[in-house]
């Protein structure tokens, strides 16, 4: 696990996060990256990152996103919260030239990495939204509290929309992955359209929100638009819905 997946699993949503965030990931971008070559499910893939963070890859939790659907060639997936691509090119490969894959990562030194393992990899089908997910659209800053005057500008703004806004032209989603530290309830609340023609969902609900898991909120939102909706470990908890 690299230091920075690390960090985003260890430290606890919120402030605190932020403000170690930035000093954190603004180091990132004065490193030349390092390139590994990996196999999962059966794929061959190419990943590029810092040489000091040496990422190592949990095959377990990509596969786990796959559990109860498997991608078939020309299928159009969402992949909400791509950080730097694991999922999205693995998914890339398997729906093939005909397929797409449509992912959202606002996060700008994420993007960094992403973009380059796009390019390591010689994908085609991934098409890059630049923006976080909500229940509307808007603006958010991530704020470094005191940690501003030692490293400059104290924020970063990050634009926002909903699944229902980004996805309009699509007339279905075969599978929509979701991760996005916490936010998710909010991404599906801003998702009733595209939930209607969404076909299967592998949501992350591991994350506490107010208390609580996010997972119960989550079986709550899709089992109203109809789905089959069951939690379980694969690689992390997820929660799936599926339509028969």
């Amino acid at each position: 696990m690299s230091i920075v997946s690390m960090f985003s699993k260890i430290i606890p949503e919120g402030k605190l996060k932020d403000i170690l965030r930035i000093p954190v990931y603004r180091t990132m971008i004065f490193f030349k990256f390092s390139k590994k070559e990996t196999t999962i499910m059966d794929e061959k893939v190419k990943f590029c990152s810092f040489p000091w963070s040496k990422p190592s890859i949990d095959k377990k939790e990509i596969a786990g996103y796959f559990e109860n659907y498997f991608p078939r060639k020309g299928d159009i997936i969402v992949d909400a919260g791509a950080y730097v691509g694991h999922f999205a090119i693995i998914a890339a490969k398997l729906v093939g030239d005909s397929g797409k894959v449509i992912v959202f990562e606002p996060d700008p030194f994420n993007k960094i990495e992403l973009k380059k393992n796009i390019k390591a990899n010689g994908i085609k089908n991934i098409v890059l939204i630049e923006k976080g997910l909500s229940n509307k659209e808007g603006k958010f800053n991530w704020n470094i509290g005191g940690v501003e005057s030692q490293i400059g500008k104290g924020f970063f703004e990050i634009k926002t929309t909903t699944l229902d806004k980004a996805l309009k032209n699509n007339k279905r989603i075969d599978l929509i992955k979701m991760d996005i530290e916490g936010a998710e309830i909010d991404a599906l609340e801003g998702a009733n359209s595209t939930l209607n023609k969404t076909k299967h969902c592998a949501i992350a609900s591991y994350h506490i929100v107010n208390g609580k898991k996010t997972c119960f909120e989550v079986e709550k939102i899709l089992k109203r638009r109809k789905f089959h909706v069951k939690t379980k470990m694969a690689g992390q908890l997820l929660t799936f819905g599926d339509r028969k």
